[in-house]
């Protein structure tokens, strides 16, 4: 089930991390060192979007497990290590990618119940998102 930038939860301090500016070069770096958790630089971009999400509208829907994801992540990375550059680096799919269990709408209003569609929710993940996943 997907949620819209306003159902997850927001920190209510301001983030350390200044998510605009940093790289993927940089999350990896600054992960590999313990600067900050995959959690908390996941926080830091969930709290920049409920800032400025009524401004742009840039989402239709949220992965409302992405804490928890985060937190699988910090966990791996701790026992095992990164599974690779871009283990722990927040990503946006756009919807026109299928995200399994994740509405994919590919920008059309008959894809959303929210638009007065019917929500087409893939089983599986693209190609595209399975390689993001590592």
């Amino acid at each position: 089930m997907a949620v819209t930038p306003g159902d997850l939860p927001s920190s209510g301090a301001p983030a350390n991390i200044d998510v605009v500016e940093l790289t993927a070069v940089q999350v990896h770096e600054d992960l590999l060192a313990s600067r900050y958790t995959v959690t908390e630089l996941t926080q830091a971009f969930l709290d920049r979007i409920a800032r400025y999400e009524d401004h742009y509208n840039a989402f239709i829907s949220m992965n409302p497990e992405v804490l928890q994801i985060a937190a699988a992540l910090d966990a791996e990375l701790a026992t095992t290590g990164p599974r690779g550059p871009l283990h722990g680096v927040p990503v946006v799919i756009k919807d026109n990618l299928d995200y399994g269990g994740m509405v994919t709408t590919a920008g059309f209003d008959g894809f959303s119940a929210a638009a007065g569609g019917v929500d087409m929710v893939p089983g599986d993940d693209a190609v595209a998102v399975e390689r993001l996943r590592g």
